[in-house]
């Protein structure tokens, strides 16, 4: 009989799904979706956002995943553009993992009929370890960046087991 490990943190269920035999991109897939579910349930996006989407059901998406993984509507009718990183926790994070996100999130859409820029980035990662060209990228960019460490996951004050 096996058991197993309750689910405590962050820390737990991604082990969790990096335990699981399947492969890399159903592990990105699962991780996206769990985001999805934090951006949904944290306190502070839930009074941020009104709407989040994966981008295979964002209804203004403009082609396939191009590194763009989850779209956030704001409230205020701005939108944030996501992606997640699926990573062992020392994989060193380079320029080129992100590079297609800014290009694909730089793209011009249309919302009504008006076209509209994301006036937001997130890169959520579960690895710490980023190259200095990478985090130069995301320092530099013109859109307001923000990197979501686990431990930035870890401090949120939702209950992990439920998506396990």
């Amino acid at each position: 009989m096996t058991t197993e490990t309750p689910i405590r943190s962050i820390h737990d269920l991604l082990k969790q799904y990096r335990d699981m035999k399947i492969n890399n991109r159903d592990h990105g897939d699962n991780f996206e979706r769990l985001m999805k579910g934090y951006f949904e349930a944290d306190p502070i996006y839930q009074s941020r956002f009104k709407k989040v989407s994966l981008w295979s059901d964002w209804e203004h998406k403009w082609g396939p995943d191009c590194g763009i993984d989850i779209v956030c509507e704001g409230y205020d009718g701005d939108f944030t553009a996501v992606q997640c990183k699926f990573y062992l926790h020392d994989y060193e994070v380079q320029k080129k993992d992100i590079d297609s996100f800014f290009t694909e999130s730089g793209i011009e859409f249309k919302v009504d009929g008006k076209k509209k820029t994301f006036t937001n980035k997130i890169i959520v990662c579960t690895s710490d370890n980023w190259s200095k060209n990478a985090e130069r990228s995301i320092a530099k960019q013109a859109v307001n960046t923000t990197r979501l460490r686990v431990q930035d996951l870890d401090d949120s004050p939702i209950d992990w087991s439920k998506f396990s």
